[in-house]
């Protein structure tokens, strides 16, 4: 027969609303018994040492009317914390505080807005449109102060001729350079 575990869990202790409960004792080696401060400290419930669902469930219950204050895990301490050990934590806290200051060069931001059009199928007037600008506006640009204006229709249709010229020139060079090749291509006219 195994040892029993006389740890209530980390995960306990560190639960936002331990301090609503006093951990009893350990039931077998998964579970644990705890007393609710609310119900008088009378009422006994079982709950798993990895999983808190059991007393959140109790607490939603039987203590709807009841707003919860969320305490850290500082108002709890184990045995662990009681030798200098810090709990690990279950899964990694993201940073939004830092802004993500990323500049882009003028030519990236004109593929990146080509990309965008053609395998979107956009008008190429969506370039002018105002919501569109407000947006491009907003993403900063190497080499200039602030962000770099979208180009206008014109510029970029040419700007899209010119990619499209260079792709075309590309793919024939790289056909030209195989020996012994056979391509066969298939266009569906029904797609968009």
């Amino acid at each position: 027969m195994a040892a029993v575990d006389d740890s209530p869990g980390v995960v306990f202790l560190s639960w936002k609303y331990a301090h609503y409960f006093s951990f009893l004792t350990a039931k077998d080696t998964k579970n644990i018994l705890v007393t609710c401060h609310l119900c008088g400290g009378s009422k006994t419930l079982a709950t798993s040492k990895t999983s808190n669902s059991n007393l959140m469930k109790h607490l939603q219950k039987q203590h709807a009317s009841t707003k919860l204050v969320e305490k850290g895990p500082a108002a709890n301490v184990s045995s662990a914390d009681a030798k200098g050990e810090a709990t690990p934590a279950k899964q990694r806290k993201l940073d939004f505080t830092k802004p993500v200051a990323q500049s882009i060069t003028q030519t990236q931001l004109n593929r990146l807005i080509a990309r965008y059009v053609v395998e979107d199928m956009q008008p190429i007037s969506t370039v002018e449109s105002l919501a569109f600008r407000a947006l491009v506006n907003k993403i900063p640009v190497r080499g200039r102060d602030g962000a770099a204006p979208a180009p206008c229709r014109k510029t970029f249709s040419r700007y899209l001729d010119e990619e499209y010229a260079n792709m075309e020139s590309q793919l024939k060079n790289t056909f030209d350079e195989l020996e012994h090749v056979h391509v066969s291509t298939t266009a569906d006219i029904w797609t968009a």
